[in-house]
């Protein structure tokens, strides 16, 4: 539980980004959505050296570099260049939002609006029911579920004690040597 805690803490940590983004090939055209961690600044004429040169000296966290390809939108081959090495949840933050914004990019090359895409991904509303009629919501599944886990907490919890007990057993003997001075003493028909 210890160590889980650590790596919980350690995954999540509320690192905050700044991260300049060169965009040569204006596919952004100066919008990309950050976040209250993450955020992104937009900067022009800015040569790969200079961007390093301001990332070194903590004007900013990275910076990105979208070369002006036509190609660009279909390959989506993104530099990330940061100081130091990014957390996973930032990673995945960062990772998500340039993806976003690709994919808007993308829709208005085909003439398809974030809105358009929205309707036809919206889900149904869909209920299950028995044949008898009784409405299904779920609930049976989820008590399944969680007798289920924690039956197998439980066997996983008895296992360890009974573990630790035979271990505990095993330490004793190879202490106090009782098994090897009762059979050196006695005879095995007494015993």
């Amino acid at each position: 539980g210890f160590y889980a805690l650590i790596i919980y803490f350690s995954v999540s940590s509320d690192e905050k980004y700044n991260i300049a983004v060169a965009d040569e090939a204006n596919i952004f055209k100066g919008k990309l959505e950050g976040d209250e961690n993450i955020t992104f600044r937009f900067v022009n004429n800015e040569t790969p050296q200079t961007l390093k040169q301001e990332v070194g000296n903590g004007k900013y966290d990275g910076y990105t570099i979208i070369p002006s390809d036509t190609k660009i939108l279909a390959q989506a081959n993104i530099d990330v260049v940061t100081k130091k090495s990014v957390g996973l949840m930032s990673r995945g933050k960062i990772e998500d939002k340039l993806n976003t914004a690709l994919e808007q990019q993308r829709l208005l090359e085909f003439n398809i609006s974030k809105s358009q895409l929205d309707s036809a991904k919206k889900e149904g509303n869909i209920q299950f029911s028995t044949i008898e009629g009784k409405s299904d919501s779920g609930a049976q599944a989820g008590i399944s579920y969680a007798v289920g886990y924690i039956s197998g907490f439980l066997i996983y919890i008895v296992l360890f004690i009974y573990g630790a007990m035979v271990m505990r057993g095993v330490m004793e003997e190879k202490v106090s040597r009782i098994a090897e001075v009762i059979i050196s003493s006695v005879k095995r028909f007494q015993l």
